[in-house]
């Protein structure tokens, strides 16, 4: 495969994490997720507690991080990231009702765009041990709308439907993009 760095996004509910996780592993590759270990430990308190604007520097402070420690991972293997700017971007514009710009960071090959209809996305938001207040669906559209709207001038993007869960065809569909 020639590609390095593999952003994996799309909006809560949608699989993030478990694909971002198995394709790492399929592919041999590096699992990283952001924000970076390093300022991890704030996440929950700015979730829950800082104003928007704070959160917002927060997790671009996370993705500047990220931008820095990913070369050294990337000289080695393919490296799946779980969110990245786009995230942050398409997040924060939704809740500061405002667009906000692009960050000029280390740049993904390609993104991996997952999405699922909005009442699986509901049912698995409604699973999950830890809710977040970030979780209400008509906000999630407007963030899908946002990201939908930055990916279009992105170079490559693979989008895929989460929406039946069959991960082991969702990773080969996945990995046959990524080869072609």
């Amino acid at each position: 495969m020639k590609y390095k760095l593999i952003a994996v996004e799309g909006v809560d509910g949608t699989g993030k994490t478990t694909i971002t996780r198995l394709l790492a592993k399929e592919f041999k590759g590096k699992y990283f997720y952001t924000p970076p270990i390093i300022i991890r430990f704030l996440k929950n308190f700015m979730d829950r507690h800082a104003p928007i604007k704070i959160r917002c520097i927060y997790y671009l402070a996370g993705n500047w991080l990220s931008s820095l420690i990913l070369p050294f991972y990337i000289r080695k293997t393919t490296v799946f990231c779980d969110w990245y700017y786009f995230s942050t971007i398409a997040y924060h514009s939704v809740l500061m009702k405002k667009n906000l710009k692009e960050p000029k960071l280390l740049k993904p090959d390609v993104v991996i765009y997952l999405s699922a209809d909005w009442e699986v996305v509901e049912k698995r938001l409604s699973e999950r041990k830890e809710k977040s207040k970030y979780e209400n669906m008509e906000f999630l559209k407007k963030v899908d709308i946002k990201y939908r709207e930055m990916l279009e001038d992105f170079q490559k993007v693979i989008y895929v439907d989460t929406s039946f869960g069959d991960t082991q065809a969702i990773i080969r569909k996945i990995k046959e993009e990524l080869n072609s």
